[in-house]
Order: structure tokens, then sequence, then C-alpha cells
């Protein structure tokens, strides 16, 4: 189960969970099949550019601030 929009991976498809309930008869077995978080193919992408915009985000940053730590501490 995709732990951001809660996308269940059916065999190779990530599929919404009413879809996939209903397809894996979810709601008619006795117990509730083990539950393994993951991102789906989708929500990985989107995470991945995040934290790759927020990383040169952080770069930039640091690019800002260091001539004035190196005159405060040196080279």
């Amino acid at each position: 189960m995709c732990s951001w929009c809660k996308a269940i991976e059916v065999g190779t498809e990530w599929k919404p969970i009413k879809k996939a309930v209903e397809e894996l008869s979810l709601l008619t077995q006795e117990s509730c099949p083990a539950i393994k978080q993951a991102l789906c193919e989708s929500c990985r992408k989107e995470y991945m550019q995040d934290y790759i915009a927020e990383d040169v985000k952080l770069a930039s940053d640091i690019q800002d601030v260091l001539p004035f730590i190196k005159r405060l501490f040196g080279d």
C-alpha cells in the first residue's frame, strides 16, 4: 500500500484503494492480508522531485552564507 496516496499494488499494477479492495475481495476475507507500506511509482517520482528541489535550495542557501562563515572562521 502506498504510504501517501493509499493505492494498493495488485500484481505489478498500482490501483486506487476502492478498486483494489473489490478486485482482491478484501471485504469478504476472514482476515486482512499483511500490508507493507511503500511508495507507488507516481508518489515516488513526486517525492524525488520535491526532495531534489529542496536539496538544490539548501545548496543555494549554503552558498549564500558561506562567505560570512569563512570570514568568521577562516578558510
